[in-house]
């Protein structure tokens, strides 16, 4: 399959990274397909080497791939001493081609050297609270941008969430942006619980219509809005530009969707939106350019993912097609890697030629 995206964009005058007029998506032949198999790869970092970084948060490891995919050894291990860790979530870059490794579970962080060796085990302070599970990205100073973008329960009438950044060693933090985490006069919904009439937790629907945001290289915040859908570009200074409504009609939830949401209903024991969100949640990824690619919800059991692509500006450049199976993870000035998952429900790296 092959896809381009032809356009001519302008360039301007603060800090929006030069883009070539196309942008080009092949997925018919990967370079490579990793050695070996994954069971739940939640977060990726290729490094200026080749090499790659990928945490596999239900086997609880960090593994280092060569350039070629071929296994090079686990990073660290499981435990809770120096250079180990006890749920590698979520690998972000920083500068000199280092990386940060979040342990969600320990409530602190690992920085791995591009050797792959880990060189520092810090804890995060007290104050940063849940946001420990949300860390998203750095600027290019290594500054660390977070914000509960994955929030269950509603705290503020708005439904407002802060984002923040946070410099490592210091015990506080400052709040750079907001972005709409619920719908204005949303109200939680209770988890119905069999055999615990007593507890109900106050959640989210799920498929809910909710915005997401994302940071790439540049330090630049794309917050993705659903409702109406479009992306807005938070500068390093604040200033702040929205591209165009791009004009959808939303995807109805089925009971097909519920069932595979809850293989063992029905009952249901969560709630659910009517329509499905215009994108898939923490799903976008921000390649070299600043250009924000966005996975589109689609019907249970579709074919192919739409992916709208959308430029350092918020403008739609158009959407690409990528088969059922198949997320894109990262994708820099040469490569796109997608994480595959076969009908056994193993995942596989693929690294793609741009």
């Amino acid at each position: 399959m092959l896809i381009v995206l032809a356009t001519t964009l302008a360039v301007g005058s603060r800090g929006i990274p030069a883009q070539n007029s196309q942008i080009t998506l092949s997925l018919a032949r990967p370079d490579w397909v990793s050695a070996e198999s994954f069971s739940s790869v939640g977060s990726m970092r290729v490094l200026s080497s080749g090499m790659v970084l990928a945490a596999d948060e239900k086997e609880l490891e960090v593994q280092l791939l060569n350039a070629a995919g071929m296994t090079v050894r686990q990073i660290g291990r499981k435990g809770s001493g120096p250079s180990e860790y006890s749920r590698p979530t979520t690998l972000i870059a920083l500068p000199k081609d280092s990386t940060l490794l979040i342990d969600r579970d320990a409530r602190r962080y690992l920085i791995i050297d591009p050797r792959g060796v880990i060189t520092k085990t810090e804890p995060f302070p007290a104050a940063m609270g849940a946001f420990v599970d949300v860390m998203v990205g750095a600027d290019p100073a290594g500054h660390l941008l977070f914000g509960n973008k994955l929030v269950s329960r509603l705290d503020e009438s708005d439904g407002q969430q802060p984002i923040g950044r946070w410099t490592r060693g210091a015990d506080t933090f400052e709040t750079v942006s907001m972005f709409q985490a619920e719908a204005p006069g949303a109200h939680p919904v209770d988890l119905k619980t069999p055999g615990y009439k007593e507890f109900a937790s106050k959640t989210r629907e799920v498929f809910a219509a909710v915005d997401d945001w994302v940071t790439g290289a540049s330090g630049r915040i794309a917050i993705i809005h659903a409702n109406p859908y479009c992306v807005e570009w938070v500068e390093t200074n604040g200033q702040r530009t929205t591209g165009s409504v791009v004009p959808l009609t939303r995807v109805p939830v089925t009971e097909l969707d519920k069932k595979l949401y809850e293989p063992k209903g029905p009952p249901y024991i969560r709630n659910y939106a009517k329509l499905k969100s215009p994108f898939l949640s923490d799903g976008a990824v921000v390649d070299d350019r600043d250009n924000v690619w966005v996975p589109r919800s689609e019907a249970a059991r579709f074919k192919n993912r739409r992916w709208d692509v959308f430029n350092a500006t918020g403008k739609l450049r158009g959407t690409v097609l990528v088969p059922n199976g198949r997320m894109l993870k990262v994708i820099n000035a040469t490569h796109v890697y997608v994480r595959y998952t076969d009908a056994d429900g193993l995942q596989w790296i693929e690294r793609y030629p741009r």
